[in-house]
C-alpha cells in the first residue's frame, strides 16, 4: 500500500498549471531573444561564404587572363557560352574534356549539369531560382534572394547568383561579332553610342587602380554594363533587368544591413553599401556622380 507520506511526495513532484505556464513563458522569451541573434549569425555566415565564392571566381578570372596574354574573354553571341562556362574548367576537371564552344545539345546539356553542381556560382542567400514568372515577365531573372536561370534560352540551362562586369569583356577578338556587345553596352543611356561604349571597355591589360575595378558582384542577371548615370531600381529586392541599366541588376539588398558583395580585379572582395556602388570604377571613363543617387525607401 502507498503511504500518505509517499502520496504527498508525489504531489510535490508534479508541476502545477501555473508553474507550467511560467516555464513556457520563460522559454518563449528566451526564444524571442535568441532568434534575432541566430538570424544575424546565419546572415553573417552566408555573406562570408558569398565573399569566398567571389574570391574564387576572381582567382579563376585572373588565371584565365594570365593564360591568355593578360586579356579577358570576349562576349560570345552564342548564348550558351557564358562566363560561367568559360571559367568552369578552373573548378571542375571534367569540364576540360568537353568542347565548351560546342553547339551540340548533348554536350551543352552536360556542361549545364556540371555548372549547376558547382556551389561557387551560387550565393547561399540566393541559391534557388524563382518559381513562376516575375512581374517583369522574365522568369529566368533572379531577385535579391533568388538565382537567375535556367528557363530562358539565353542562359543555356545555366544558373547563378552573380553578375559579371561587362566592361571587362574583350572586344575586337578574332571571329567575334562586336556589334551585339556595343549595342548592349550603350543601350539605356542617353548620349551613349557604340563609339563611347567601345572607349569605355577596359581592354585588359588595364591601367588604373585594380582594387577599385569590380569583376563580379551579387546580381539578378548574368552580366551588365553599369554606368554612372544609372539610377537604382524601384525595388531593391526585385532589381530590374529590362531597363538595361546595369546598376539595377546589382543594386540589391541581399545581405546583412542591406549590402551587396562585390569582388575586385586585385583579388579582394567586400560587402558594399548600395550607394557606394557608384563609387567603384566599373568602366574605363567612370566619373563618380555627385551627389550619389538616392535609394528607394
Amino acid at each position: 500500500m502507498i503511504s500518505r507520506w509517499q502520496t504527498r511526495q508525489r504531489r510535490r513532484a508534479a508541476f502545477t498549471l501555473v508553474e507550467l505556464l511560467v516555464v513556457i513563458g520563460i522559454i518563449a522569451i528566451l526564444i524571442g531573444i535568441l532568434l534575432p541573434s541566430l538570424r544575424r549569425a546565419r546572415q553573417a555566415a552566408q555573406s562570408t561564404q558569398c565573399l569566398s565564392n567571389l574570391r574564387q571566381l576572381n582567382a579563376a578570372l585572373i588565371s584565365y587572363a594570365q593564360e591568355n596574354r593578360h586579356r579577358v574573354f570576349p562576349y560570345y553571341t552564342n548564348d550558351s557560352i557564358l562566363w560561367q562556362v568559360i571559367l568552369l574548367p578552373y573548378f571542375n576537371r571534367s569540364a576540360r574534356k568537353l568542347d565548351l564552344t560546342s553547339s551540340n545539345p548533348a554536350v551543352k546539356a552536360s556542361i549545364g549539369k556540371l555548372q549547376i553542381r558547382e556551389s561557387v556560382y551560387f550565393c547561399p542567400t540566393a541559391r534557388d531560382p524563382v518559381g513562376g514568372a516575375l512581374p517583369t515577365g522574365n522568369d529566368s531573372t533572379g531577385t535579391a534572394f533568388n538565382c537567375w536561370g535556367p528557363t530562358r534560352p539565353a542562359t543555356g540551362g545555366l544558373m547563378g547568383s552573380y553578375m559579371f562586369n561587362g566592361w571587362l569583356y574583350r572586344h575586337s577578338a578574332p571571329g567575334v561579332d562586336d556589334a551585339t556587345l556595343m549595342a548592349y553596352s550603350s543601350t539605356g543611356a542617353a548620349g551613349w553610342d557604340a563609339k563611347r561604349a567601345r572607349d569605355s571597355f577596359w581592354q585588359l591589360p588595364a591601367t588604373g587602380n585594380s582594387a577599385n575595378i569590380p569583376t563580379f558582384s551579387d546580381g539578378m542577371w548574368v552580366d551588365g554594363w553599369p554606368k554612372e548615370i544609372d539610377v537604382p531600381p524601384a525595388s531593391l529586392i526585385m532589381g530590374n533587368k529590362n531597363s538595361e541599366q546595369g546598376m539595377q541588376r546589382i543594386c540589391l539588398r541581399r545581405h546583412r544591413d542591406g549590402r551587396t558583395n562585390v569582388a575586385f580585379f586585385d583579388g579582394h572582395a567586400e560587402p558594399a553599401e548600395l550607394r557606394n556602388l557608384w563609387k567603384f570604377q566599373w568602366h574605363k571613363q567612370w566619373k563618380t556622380p555627385d551627389p550619389l543617387p538616392a535609394l528607394p525607401k
